[in-house]
């Protein structure tokens, strides 16, 4: 059985098939950029918004940091280039989060990373990459490597399957309570353990101790 079977994520799963398809015709390249796809799949897939949006996955870390957030000038010693820096550091440190709150090896997750090329998506729905020089070094064994890693990462990120339906179920239900107005969420104190009645607290104190005897 191909391991490919267990991939619980429905587009992970077509993508990882479409690079096959790629590598079995030798393209390498295309296989390694479909593999690039199928990750930024697996990442997209946990870090969605649930609640029609309204509320951010456990596994999201923020919003996405895009292109349009990036100050247009960042060279120097400006306000600009410091805020350019501090996204940059925050970009990486918000995908090693989500990549290691997924139980994914984020060492391996970053040589994975050097090797794919990055895809990058256009408004008429198109894709594209280019070529860099170092990719052309790569091998079938590295492909198939890549790919198993994708495979494993889709594993471990399958233990996190079913909070987002249990996030979504706590929301609409207190969501449609919220609705009536004269409905309030009941208040309760902690007061530390429970208070023992007397009569038990006074059996207690009348039973006999063992003794070695017995």
């Amino acid at each position: 059985m191909d391991m490919l079977d267990l991939v619980s994520q429905p587009e992970v799963a077509r993508l990882l098939r479409e690079a096959q398809l790629h590598a079995d015709q030798g393209d390498i390249m295309h296989a390694m950029a479909g593999l690039g796809l199928a990750m930024k799949a697996l990442m997209q897939y946990y870090a969605r918004d649930i609640f029609d949006g309204r509320y951010p996955s456990p596994f999201s870390f923020g919003d996405n940091i895009s292109t349009f957030d990036r100050p247009k000038h960042g060279l120097g010693r400006s306000l600009e280039a410091s805020l350019a820096k501090t996204m940059d550091i925050v970009e990486k440190m918000q995908a090693a989060l989500r990549v290691t709150s997924l139980g994914i090896d984020l060492p391996k997750y970053l040589r994975f990373e050097a090797r794919v090329p990055r895809v990058d998506g256009y408004m008429d729905g198109s894709k594209s990459y280019a070529v860099a020089e170092s990719y052309k070094s790569i091998t079938v064994e590295e492909c198939e490597w890549s790919r198993q890693f994708v495979i494993d990462s889709c594993l471990h990120a399958a233990r996190s399957d079913g909070l987002h339906e249990v996030l979504e179920a706590d929301l609409q239900a207190n969501w449609k309570a919220s609705l009536d107005r004269r409905w309030r969420a009941e208040e309760r104190y902690w007061t530390g353990p429970p208070e023992v009645p007397q009569q038990a607290e006074a059996d207690a104190g009348n039973e006999e101790s063992p003794t070695l005897g017995a």
